[in-house]
């Protein structure tokens, strides 16, 4: 097999009591289809995979008792299918992963129970599908994933199944910079000392009136989806929105007008605050009485969830922005 360079189809390696390496296949360099390593309890490494620079559908590696290293799918860049890394017992890396920029379907990380952090998948942007992390007993944190811009599916961490829990992770941190809207449903469950959920992606999706989230049996700070959006600050639906002030557009690109009427000349001030209600910007104009507008240029502000405060005259008024790019 030394000298075979090309699999047009699958290339499959299960159910093999004590075969512990792949020796033998460092010229492959191309797999048309799936590439499966699984059940191999003696297989201890991926040496002989060195070689392979794309996986054309997906990769599963599974129920590995003994895998210790992937260190040898280094030279993989992109995955034209989804990433299973599942129940390898004994792997306490996913180093091999690192230069992995993209996964063209979903990502499970599950039941690797000696696995403590996902520092292998820090090139990883973008999932294009169900991001799913359960099950690893001593994973601590997810900043392995602060790269990670877009996932187009469900977020899972956490699980009430037989792949058990993330018992020891504490914070959500590593997920901030997915965009909010390519989460399509989002379920936090079952993570015993999680207690930090308000992150950017979070925070953002929740704030989002299409938003579905399961959130339960963390901690306190993330026991619920209510405790959450306390973390966030963001209380949906604690909007006084007069109807004397009209904001438009909203969603908007680059700029939006708040538009009113002053019954007498009066200072106007409108302050503006990103998700974590931290104060971005204040807009503070004296005016003549009559119809008024006051523009807010967003172009130096990043796509998101924004709040704004006003003060027109006498009457106080909040409401929700949202820049859409």
């Amino acid at each position: 097999m030394n000298s075979l360079e090309t699999i047009s189809g699958d290339f499959n390696v299960s159910f093999n009591d004590a075969i512990e390496s792949l020796i033998g296949l460092e010229s492959l360099s191309s797999v048309g289809g799936k590439i499966r390593v699984t059940n191999n309890y003696e297989l201890q490494n991926l040496q002989g995979l060195e070689n392979i620079t794309h996986v054309h559908e997906s990769l599963r590696i599974s129920n590995n008792d003994n895998l210790i290293s992937i260190e040898e799918l280094e030279n993989i860049n992109t995955i034209g299918g989804s990433l299973i890394v599942f129940v390898n017992n004994s792997l306490p890396s996913l180093e091999g992963l690192h230069n992995l920029s993209s996964v063209g379907g979903y990502l499970w990380i599950i039941g690797c129970y000696y696995l403590p952090n996902l520092d292998g998948l820090r090139s990883l942007v973008s999932v294009d599908g169900n991001l799913n992390i359960n099950g690893n007993t001593i994973l601590s944190n997810l900043k392995g994933l602060l790269n990670l811009t877009s996932i187009n599916g469900h977020l899972r961490i956490g699980n009430n199944g037989s792949a058990g829990t993330n018992p020891n992770l504490t914070s959500l941190h590593g997920l901030d910079n997915i965009e909010y809207s390519t989460i399509q449903k989002l379920l936090i469950t079952h993570n015993n000392l999680l207690t930090e959920c308000d992150v950017k992606s979070i925070c953002e999706y929740l704030s989002s009136p299409s938003s579905d989230a399961d959130i339960f049996n963390n901690t306190t700070g993330c026991n619920s989806q209510y405790e959450v959006e306390e973390a966030c600050l963001v209380f949906i639906g604690d909007e006084t929105v007069s109807p004397q002030v009209k904001v438009y557009p909203n969603p908007f690109n680059t700029i939006t007008t708040f538009e009113y009427t002053l019954q007498q000349p009066s200072t106007v001030q409108i302050t503006i605050f990103n998700y974590l209600g931290k104060e971005v910007e204040v807009i503070r104009q004296q005016q003549n009485s009559g119809s008024q507008k006051v523009a807010w240029d967003a172009s130096s502000f990043s796509t998101g969830i924004y709040y704004y405060h006003s003060q027109i005259g006498t009457k106080p008024a909040s409401g929700k922005l949202v820049i859409l790019r």
